[in-house]
């Protein structure tokens, strides 16, 4: 405990170094459910032609199509309370009670990162290759996940700078941290928040792929799973509804239409570490309470986001349906869809 009092700085810098170490280790078995290099079951990858959302198909009777994905989804669950219950165990005295900073950073994010293996191995456990949420390739396209993170990226900084412009006062370099403080807060970040969207995101495509085994169609399937993704935002506004509806509507027809949740990570997880590096730079707690803001007030923001949301889609969608030249390592066939 000395150490934590006498050398805050070096204690935090050796904490989240074991930190990366240990993600190494761990992203590294999680690649490999994710890739389909480690498979619980001898079942092969579905054919390139099926898209996304019919990957759960396995050619079995019509009861197991029904339970098997709720066995799916139980699973899941299951397995990330699981991994809940032993994260609590060995962080839980560490993240009780801790001020804003890197540790609070990491305990917001240990609920949603569990979900990632939790769904993978589910998956596994019930008669298919993990790496099949991942993609129709029956892996991550690591080239095309690249190219929307490119992508993710460009639209990012420019939805950045137009929030900014439209918070009135900007940046404000009084409220700079401190360049340590900055720095455990954003390597926290680097570090913890990849792993908790894959998690979210991941369980939303399971959800996606859930529905496109009972309805095989397309379109209901997307409505539905953007119904599930608006859920776990807890809208408190019916503009808080609108955008997280559009943001699922987009970002599970874009899944499907690029045959993967390579775009959906591309942007989200771009997205989260920029916004949230940009807020930790002006001292903004994401835990402390939202002071009420008029629907008028929100709707500038709102809108920013949405155009942002959709400029994004549009632009991987247009890329995808290119072929493999520029997409690098999505393909015609690939579960590319061409509506």
């Amino acid at each position: 405990m000395a150490i934590w009092v006498a050398a805050p700085d070096a204690a935090w810098a050796m904490f989240l170094l074991g930190l990366l170490a240990f993600s190494a280790a761990a992203t590294t078995t999680i690649i490999g459910f994710a890739n389909g290099s480690v498979s619980l079951t001898g079942h092969p990858i579905p054919h390139p032609e099926r898209p996304y959302h019919l990957l759960g198909l396995l050619g079995d009777g019509a009861r197991h199509r029904f339970l098997r994905p709720i066995a799916e989804i139980a699973l899941a669950f299951a397995i990330s309370l699981s991994l809940l219950l032993v994260a609590a165990v060995i962080f839980g005295r560490l993240l009780e009670g801790t001020e804003p900073g890197p540790i609070g950073l990491l305990g917001a994010a240990i609920p949603y990162a569990v979900l990632l293996p939790a769904v993978l191995i589910a998956v596994g456990l019930t008669g298919r290759r993990p790496g099949t949420v991942s993609s129709v390739a029956g892996s991550v396209r690591w080239r095309w996940l690249g190219g929307c993170a490119v992508r993710g990226l460009a639209v990012t900084v420019v939805e950045v700078l137009v929030q900014l412009l439209l918070r009135g006062n900007g940046w404000r370099p009084e409220n700079w941290p401190g360049a340590a403080a900055w720095w455990l807060a954003a390597g926290a970040v680097v570090v913890a928040f990849p792993f908790s969207t894959a998690g979210l995101i991941y369980l939303n495509g399971l959800i996606l792929q859930v529905f496109g085994t009972w309805t095989a169609r397309r379109w209901p399937a997307i409505v539905l799973a953007a119904a599930a993704t608006t859920a776990w935002s807890w809208p408190d506004t019916p503009l808080e509804i609108a955008t997280s509806t559009v943001f699922g509507l987009s970002m599970w027809w874009i899944t499907i239409r690029t045959g993967g949740l390579e775009a959906v990570l591309g942007l989200n997880v771009v997205r989260l570490i920029v916004f949230e590096g940009v807020e930790q730079s002006q001292g903004i707690d994401d835990r402390a309470p939202t002071p009420d803001v008029s629907l008028l007030e929100m709707l500038p923001s709102a809108l920013a986001y949405i155009l942002a949301v959709l400029a994004y889609t549009w632009w991987t969608a247009r890329t995808a349906s290119t072929g493999s030249a520029r997409t690098g390592g999505v393909r015609q066939g690939d579960g590319v869809r061409n509506g």
